[in-house]
């Protein structure tokens, strides 16, 4: 079992970048569930989007 990368992100950007350096996973927050409920977090499409790419 090898180490897995779990990389933060904060904007859609910053999704397609983790996973062009090659991070196994990323964590994100939604509009309507994060536990950063101050910051800007996702729209329901901007996951989808996330999620398709």
């Amino acid at each position: 079992m090898g180490i897995e990368i779990l990389a933060p992100a904060g904007s859609p950007e910053s999704i397609y970048a983790a996973v062009r350096c090659g991070t196994n996973a990323v964590y994100v927050g939604g509009s309507r569930f994060s536990a950063r409920a101050n910051a800007t977090n996702f729209t329901a499409d901007e996951l989808s989007a996330a999620v398709d790419y």
